[in-house]
């Protein structure tokens, strides 16, 4: 069925569905009640003259976005170059399972080579084995030497005003 989906960059028109999309991936993965994008915010840092993120969409011969891929770049790193980072990979339910997430993988790892990225990373959750063995089915490898870290608020403002 992935045949039956066209795989490309998202544009204005693709912006209500892909918000949707988003919505659902935050219930799926359970932050939902900090969802925060807009509209507006795809709009405007996803499709002005220096976007913040890309996103590919899977369009069904029908013209529904069934699936979506966003990413961003990291503009360069320790070996001066590009490191592509997809934050966001979802599919629909009735299309899981049918190609399309290989098909928007596919279309990734092909941006990544279009601005000469050596590698493409990712997270996934602990728990969500069916994603594991997905990526593992790709060539996809857990990273074994770093470990995800972050600091929200209020820890961050406190760092940012509390001399060493």
């Amino acid at each position: 069925m992935a045949s039956a989906v066209t795989v490309r960059d998202f544009h204005a028109g693709d912006i209500p569905a892909l918000l949707s999309l988003m919505r659902a991936l935050a219930v799926f993965e359970g932050y939902d009640k900090q969802f925060a994008v807009t509209a507006d915010d795809l709009a405007i840092h996803g499709l002005g003259p220096d976007p913040l993120f890309g996103a590919k969409v899977a369009v069904s011969a029908a013209g529904d976005v069934v699936g979506m891929a966003v990413h961003h770049t990291i503009r360069w790193t320790y070996d001066r170059r590009p490191t592509l980072v997809m934050k966001e990979l979802y599919v629909c339910d009735g299309w899981r399972g049918t190609g399309v997430g290989h098909a928007l993988m596919r279309a990734v790892a092909s941006h990544a080579c279009a601005i000469g990225a050596p590698r493409l990373h990712w997270l996934v959750l602990p728990d969500n084995h069916a994603a594991m063995r997905f990526y593992r089915s790709l060539g996809g490898e857990p990273e074994t030497g770093w470990q995800s870290w972050r600091m929200e608020q209020p820890t961050l403002a406190t760092l940012a005003v509390n001399p060493a």
